[in-house]
């Protein structure tokens, strides 16, 4: 009888393959992102396995993340015009490996799973587009203005456009002409170890033990970020009370950054500390985070500040953080590259502790919205919907 009952069950239904192709593995949120899916999607219903372009600037932080059953393999990409090399050797690894699914994570990962898939023809599988670069951010780039040409041309070919704010999926519907049904919008969460992490007791800088209230700001040292305009807030600030920054990211930009900071007499008041494993600690204690971006995607960073409970400044900038911070209620929004208004809203936060708590109980509450499992679920029916097509 129980032979019986056990050949009357349907046959268990294998995993899904997924292939998530990424730049590199560094410490940007796109990465974060890959990392937070690869370790949250069910093993039993999904296998994952990533590729990269290249292994260069690894973030051994960012690889130690994933588990050790998702191996890692990369295209050896030489350089900036190694696309004619890398699309067929791409090719050929969908061919071996055979995923279900591939999921590409950034514009040209994504334009390569397009272009190799083209190649490929009837036996490339279905393809994620996930876009974390505004149509405007690529079109002001001299290198990457081809990017945006051939998203025009070959997204439509995708099984799914993924955006990560609702600002973002207005900018690809309207600049790259898609249907509204190709393109849906799910946002970055914040990590599943957030909470952990940020409840290591101890101070993670002497100047967040001080007396003198210290700024924190995350992100890549890029001209995106808009650095400059956050030191000389920071001057500005610090003509009426004390006030330090630390900054935690590293990049192109550090050398013209550190200048600069010297140049406003501010060089016993900030600090670079290049890239951080744990920021979050730096984001609860401070005295305020702050994001001076000229545009940002969702402002992944503003999440998990948020979830440490931070009391927030940024720029209300395209797209994302007004998304994230409800203005005055858990965050201050101000116009992007105004560093006067950013200085005040620095100075809000400062001098009213009634304020600053108001925020920061705020931002909790609202980081809920940004819980793992719900962008987990809603990629996992995303993959099993573009698979079944």
């Amino acid at each position: 009888m129980t032979d019986v009952i056990a050949a009357s069950q349907p046959p268990k239904a294998d995993p899904l393959r997924l292939l998530f192709l990424l730049p590199s593995i560094r410490g940007g949120g796109m990465e974060r992102l890959a990392s937070i899916l690869a370790r949250g999607l069910d093993p039993a219903r999904f296998t994952v396995e990533i590729v990269v372009l290249h292994r260069r600037n690894e973030n051994a932080d960012v690889r130690a993340s994933l588990p050790a059953r998702i191996p890692v393999i990369s295209l050896d990409k030489r350089g900036r015009l190694d696309g004619v090399r890398i699309i067929p050797r791409l090719a050929g690894l969908l061919r071996r490996r055979r995923p279900d699914v591939a999921i590409g994570f950034m514009t040209y990962p994504n334009l390569l799973l397009l272009a190799a898939g083209w190649l490929l023809r009837g036996a490339a599988p279905p393809v994620i587009a996930t876009e974390h670069v505004t149509p405007d951010a690529l079109r002001a780039t001299r290198g990457k203005r081809l990017q945006l040409t051939l998203a025009r041309r070959l997204y439509s070919r995708a099984a799914a456009v993924v955006a990560v704010s609702e600002g973002l999926r207005g900018a690809l519907l309207r600049d790259l002409d898609l249907a509204k049904s190709l393109v849906t919008t799910i946002y970055n969460p914040f990590d599943p170890e957030l909470d952990a992490l940020a409840a290591d007791d101890e101070r993670p800088h002497p100047w967040l033990e001080s007396g003198d209230p210290t700024l924190v700001a995350v992100g890549r040292l890029a001209p995106q970020k808009a650095y400059p305009n956050l030191l000389r807030a920071l001057a500005l600030v610090r003509r009426r009370r004390p006030a330090r920054l630390l900054i935690l990211g590293d990049g192109e930009e550090r050398s013209a950054l550190e200048r600069l900071r010297d140049e406003l007499g501010l060089g016993d008041a900030v600090e670079f500390l290049g890239y951080v494993a744990n920021p979050f600690p730096y984001m609860r204690d401070a005295a305020a985070f702050v994001l001076a971006s000229d545009w940002e995607t969702l402002g992944f960073v503003l999440v998990e500040a948020s979830r440490v409970g931070a009391a927030i400044v940024a720029t209300d900038c395209e797209f994302g953080p007004n998304e994230i911070v409800d203005d005055g209620h858990t965050g201050l929004l101000v116009p992007p590259g105004d560093p006067e208004a950013l200085a005040a809203a620095i100075g809000r936060v400062l001098d009213d502790p009634e304020l600053a708590g108001a925020l920061r109980s705020g931002a909790r509450s609202r980081s809920a919205a940004f819980a793992p499992d719900e962008a987990i679920r809603r990629y996992a029916e995303l993959v099993v919907e573009v698979a079944g097509r």
